[in-house]
């Protein structure tokens, strides 16, 4: 049996990640005892903040050192994980050399996958991140290179995949591995195009079947959706986990759109939305749009806003077009830079109605507790407009049980005002 050591200086108080580790720990059947014994020695909580903090987190690594057995594996995460600002002793450097550091961030899955007897690189090498209930990857990068406005025609942005086979391997560990997530968010700068760059053909539909198919994960977020195809339609339709999902509508405006030369016509996209509006009328869709597009005037303006009202989408960006010499829309008559700004806080202002309703949904929205430790704050997360909120339990009205889902219309109104959205 495997024995583990988990501690650290003290000088951060205790992250949440000491909880989480500990949980799968216990679920591997392993052995916490003293680092005199320990085959893992965990040390977290390691603090850069003052001089004075840095020393302590050394004395602590340094300590921690000297009392464990000579094959033992010492990982320390923490501050020192972002790089040590301050200038260090010949010892200090030394000692720096004899620990493996891992980002906080990417501590609990690199534990795990430690623990469990295989490289951290097999799977994990997909850009992801972790919080205490979430967990959040990119599957693809790049795009085709398609739009008028974007910078993508001139910077290193090709189209790269990660193999499928990666992609369910990190999926089946959110499977096995007892970790809290129950929130997964897929996203890329176009996830529509996962697959075409290895197999010739779209997968994105198949990367989000894989992905909200553990029990464990209840809500999904998806975008950025912009390529879109049939099988990835059914998939947004068919699975209930999907809550939340990104298309970018960039501009109501046919002709300004035109311009813009998107992968996909205005004409379709506005089908698809309101196919799957009838379909799905739960998902929360939301978007963006820009303003100040070359030769775009008031009335292309706010035939966006009419679609966004009459689609009942919500735009969560609004963005000022910024001219480029090197994208193709530089050819066209550009507008000056301050009515860009204008035109963005026009257009602002008058889809604050629209906003408005979303924070309506929000006091319609769901809750799932998901952890009652008492050894750290009694947490539930909140489905705050497709996105995980944490709510203390002891601002709630009453108890819930572990695994309820609840309205979030329960809550108290003060506590909801609280809340920073």
């Amino acid at each position: 049996m495997k024995k583990i050591w988990i501690g650290g200086a003290g000088a951060c108080g205790v992250h949440k990640e000491k909880a989480m580790i500990k949980n799968l720990v216990k679920i591997l059947h392993f052995e916490f005892v003293e680092p005199e014994e320990a085959d893992f020695i965990i040390i977290i909580d390691t603090c850069l903040s003052t001089y004075q903090q840095m020393l302590l987190s050394f004395e602590c690594i340094e300590d921690i050192l000297k009392r464990v057995k000579a094959d033992a594996k010492i990982i320390v995460s923490g501050c020192v994980s972002k790089g040590v600002k301050f200038e260090l002793t010949e010892e200090q450097k030394e000692l720096l050399a004899k620990i493996e550091i891992v980002k906080q961030e990417e501590l609990v899955p690199y534990i795990a996958k430690l623990l469990r007897g295989y490289n951290m690189e097999d799977d994990f090498d997909i850009p992801y991140s972790v919080d205490n209930v979430s967990i959040s990857l990119s599957p693809v990068s790049g795009c085709l290179n398609h739009c008028s406005f974007c910078k993508s025609h001139y910077m290193n942005f090709e189209l790269k995949s990660y193999p499928f086979e990666k992609v369910k391997g990190l999926a089946r560990d959110i499977e096995m591995i007892d970790y809290p997530f129950h929130h997964v968010a897929l996203t890329a700068s176009n996830l529509s195009l996962y697959g075409m760059d290895l197999y010739n053909r779209q997968r994105a539909h198949e990367v989000i079947e894989a992905f909200t198919k553990p029990d464990k994960i209840k809500f999904a977020y998806i975008g950025a959706l912009i390529n879109w195809y049939k099988e990835l339609v059914d998939e947004i339709i068919k699975n209930p986990k999907i809550k939340r999902i990104f298309i970018s509508l960039e501009s109501g405006s046919p002709r300004v759109y035109r311009l813009m030369n998107r992968p996909i016509s205005l004409e379709n996209l506005i089908r698809i939305i309101r196919f799957i509006k009838k379909e799905r009328p739960d998902i929360i869709i939301i978007t963006e749009f820009i303003t100040g597009f070359p030769t775009e005037t008031i009335e292309d303006l706010k035939r966006t806003i009419d679609l966004i009202y009459e689609l009942d989408i919500y735009p969560i960006f609004v963005h000022n077009y910024q001219n480029s010499e090197q994208v193709p829309a530089s050819k066209l008559l550009n507008h000056s830079e301050a009515y860009c700004m204008e035109s963005s806080y026009y257009a602002g202002e008058k889809i604050l109605q629209q906003y408005e309703k979303l924070r309506d949904r929000i006091q319609t929205g769901e809750m799932f507790v998901y952890d009652r430790n008492n050894e750290e704050r009694l947490y539930i997360t909140m489905l705050v407009n497709g996105t995980l909120k944490n709510i203390r339990f002891d601002q709630l009205d009453r108890e819930y049980e572990k695994g309820e889902f609840i309205p979030a219309n329960i809550v108290k109104p003060k506590q909801l005002v609280k809340r920073k959205f």
